[in-house]
């Protein structure tokens, strides 16, 4: 009996123990919060994602701004509930079901806890559930995505109760985290970090909260007191009055009152700014159609020879020449130019990017004045609401209804107030440094108008000063067509240059009458001064001709790097009497003359590739062709081009310097 005793007591142990082995272990109460708040994140992530989907699928297409109010940042909320999910999820696999109240599921949660806050707090601040309803286009696009996302949700009847849903998870997050904080213990690993997850979703809610009510109130001021119904029929003067008469009312916080004197001064200045750049540019284009207009009518009084008739009692100008009206000509087609550049193209520039965001600006910093508005009558009406309490609780009155208006015009007050203390230095500044840039481009619009006009200015002048410089040289027949009279005053021994040969005189009886009237007319020349523009053409030339004056009589010679090529006499023994200014005069010999009249220019450079003349100063060169150097610069002293002279036929042009190759 003891043995089946015993044995009786054995196995009942062991069926208790097996029975109690086999009960199912419960989870605490943490554990099934972590499972509600993973079990919620997932279908919340997978209403977004189909919600997305659908948008995205939709035929209709809305632009920027609607699909931004409709559902703003909907795809990112979609992407970080999903990771965020799939973060808890992992965290999850690493205990037991009845084991999860040991996971850190908090702690896992602070790498997300930025951009939870950016994310939601963006989708929320713009959520609207009278979105749906802005336009046709918005009302079509809803009606499709309705219609898209029936096929997951037959029963859905409004797009506003999955565009809520964002809002609603984060209300759901703060609770949940609200009640995980109460049931996870001091002791427990992730106790810390739960309680800072829950205090940052409980102010994320609170400034969620602030920020819709902030833009409800300005909602109503907005719609109440609106630019449109406010300035109706308002002309811009009296719209400048209305800034000034609302200057005037300073509001009773010092803070407030100082950065609405800023904002005031700033107003001011952006008016004066735009007028002043608007005047800027009607100054300068009026200066250009002035130029225009002088130098056009100095054009049309000068004739095609170049001469300039002021009046028919003064006579014709001497002064002029056709080298001067071309370039006036020139300059007329520059100034029209510039006029042009200006009209179609800074004008247009001026108008988008500067005078219309001035306005938009002038408009910018109008909007606070209403808000300020509001703050003064609000003021006003907390005010009243607090004496009316008093004077019921001194009467023993029912004080509820009035204590809730006051608490809440207090709130609506505290609220206008810190926004407009907040935001209004923000606002200034970036309105100062947009001003600031407004200018820049001013400066920019004008730099690059005067740059184009200085540019075309510059080219002209260079090239006026390249095609003018052979041709305005006076030879020998110019100047002997360009003397009229004969005068007798010349003092002895006068020598100047001229710029081109002049043919040599032989001892007959005809080129001493030739001689004679040259004589008389070089005399009248230098009476009048005109040898100083001679002197001053040609410096260096391969050929120089000297007139000699001695006591009445005068000798041509022509001196070339070989000595004289010939020199005439029209009396014997004048070439060893006639004394000479600033030039040396060497003795001609006959064989000197003769070695001079056999000898040939030796060529010094070969054109190294072909040259097509673009003018009549330029000169066409083929490939190989002999050539003389005579300036290794043009007019200007520019090394880019040289003066060259070919052998046979004899002509004399520019070229690249380039182009050349030297003989060795």
């Amino acid at each position: 009996m003891s043995v089946r005793r015993g044995s009786l007591s054995d196995d009942e142990e062991t069926l208790s123990h097996s029975t109690t082995g086999h009960q199912p272990k419960h989870k605490s109460k943490r554990g099934y919060l972590l499972d509600e708040l993973v079990s919620t994140q997932l279908q919340f992530a997978v209403d977004m994602e189909q919600l997305y989907s659908a948008i995205k699928r939709a035929s209709v297409k809305l632009n920027a701004e609607d699909s931004y109010a409709l559902y703003s940042n909907l795809e990112q909320v979609a992407l970080l509930s999903m990771e965020l999910h799939k973060c808890w999820n992992q965290e999850l696999l690493h205990y037991a079901t009845i084991d999860w109240d040991r996971s850190c599921l908090a702690t896992e949660t602070a790498p997300f806890v930025d951009r939870l806050n950016e994310v939601f707090f963006v989708y929320c601040a713009n959520f609207d559930v009278n979105a749906v309803k802005k336009n046709f286009a918005v009302e079509s696009f809803v009606d499709e995505v309705i219609q898209i996302l029936r096929q997951h949700k037959p029963t859905l009847i409004n797009l506003n109760t999955e565009l809520i849903k964002p809002v609603q998870r984060l209300v759901k997050l703060e609770q949940l985290f609200e009640k995980l904080k109460e049931e996870t213990s001091e002791r427990h690993q992730d106790y810390q970090s739960t309680c800072d997850l829950y205090d940052n979703f409980r102010s994320l809610l609170r400034r969620t909260n602030e920020d819709k009510r902030w833009n409800d109130i300005r909602t109503e001021v907005f719609e109440e007191n609106g630019k449109g119904k406010r300035l109706k029929g308002y002309s811009k003067s009296l719209r400048i009055f209305e800034h000034f008469k609302t200057g005037r009312k300073m509001p009773s916080d010092p803070r407030l009152a100082h950065e609405k004197w800023r904002l005031d001064s700033l107003l001011e200045s952006v008016e004066m700014v735009r007028k002043w750049i608007v005047r800027r540019f009607d100054l300068l284009q009026e200066s250009f159609a002035r130029e225009r207009q002088f130098l056009e009518s100095f054009a049309n009084v000068s004739g095609l020879d170049g001469q300039v008739t002021l009046h028919h009692r003064i006579g014709i100008c001497p002064s002029s020449s056709p080298i001067a009206v071309d370039s006036i000509t020139a300059h007329v087609s520059i100034m029209d130019s510039a006029l042009e550049y200006m009209e179609h193209v800074t004008r247009p520039k001026l108008q988008d990017k500067v005078i219309s965001r001035l306005q938009e600006l002038s408009e910018m910093l109008y909007d606070p004045n209403l808000l300020l508005e509001q703050l003064e009558k609000t003021e006003k009406e907390c005010a009243h609401a607090e004496s009316l309490l008093l004077q019921a609780t001194s009467k023993n009155q029912p004080t509820t209804v009035l204590a809730e208006r006051r608490a809440e015009l207090q709130h609506r007050k505290e609220t206008l107030r810190g926004n407009l203390l907040s935001q209004l230095p923000i606002l200034i500044s970036r309105s100062e440094t947009l001003l600031l840039s407004i200018l820049s481009y001013t400066f920019l619009l004008t730099a690059t108008l005067m740059n184009r006009y200085g540019s075309l200015m510059n080219h002209q002048m260079s090239r006026r000063r390249m095609s003018s410089y052979h041709e305005s040289q006076m030879t020998t027949d110019d100047f002997l067509q360009f003397v009229g009279e004969i005068a007798q005053r010349v003092g002895p021994g006068v020598i100047k240059k001229l710029a081109s040969p002049i043919a040599t005189p032989t001892h007959s009886r005809s080129s001493q009458s030739k001689s004679s009237e040259l004589r008389a007319e070089v005399i009248e020349a230098l009476k009048n001064n005109l040898e100083k523009t001679v002197l001053r053409k040609h410096e260096k030339t391969d050929t120089a001709h000297y007139l000699t004056v001695p006591n009445g009589r005068y000798s041509v010679q022509s001196y070339t790097s070989e000595g004289y090529n010939s020199s005439t006499n029209t009396s014997p023994g004048s070439s060893n009497q006639s004394p000479t200014i600033g030039f040396f005069v060497r003795p001609v010999s006959p064989q000197l003359r003769k070695h001079s009249h056999s000898s040939r220019p030796e060529a010094t450079h070969r054109a190294a590739y072909p040259f097509t003349a673009r003018n009549s100063n330029e000169l066409s060169l083929m490939t190989g062709q002999l050539v003389v150097l005579l300036d290794d610069r043009d007019a200007t002293g520019n090394t880019d081009w040289s003066r060259v002279r070919t052998i046979s036929p004899k002509r004399a042009g520019y070229v690249p310097s380039k182009y050349l190759q030297p003989i060795n």
